[in-house]
């Protein structure tokens, strides 16, 4: 705890704020994706996984960010400016 600017009592949270973003991408079914005349939805998100880490899929972020207390609480670096 430390006394803030109006001579209050405040205690310094770490918060986390993630800004989600969602791209589609055209998946090529190979071969081995289908095993006994079914489709292995594993190996299908594994393939699309990898595709969607190319840059040159367009890329929408959510307008709305999750904000929630970080799981590590620590101390501020020593450059933190309030």
């Amino acid at each position: 705890m430390s006394d803030d600017r109006t001579g209050g009592t405040s205690i310094l949270l770490r918060f986390r704020r993630t800004t989600y973003e969602h791209t589609f991408v055209k998946v090529p079914v190979v071969g081995d994706m289908v095993k006994d005349g079914a489709l292995d939805f594993q190996a299908l998100v594994a393939a699309g996984t990898a595709l969607a880490k190319d840059s040159r899929w367009e890329v929408d972020s959510e307008l709305v960010r999750l904000i929630e207390p970080h799981p590590t609480q620590m101390p501020p670096p020593e450059d933190w400016n309030f």
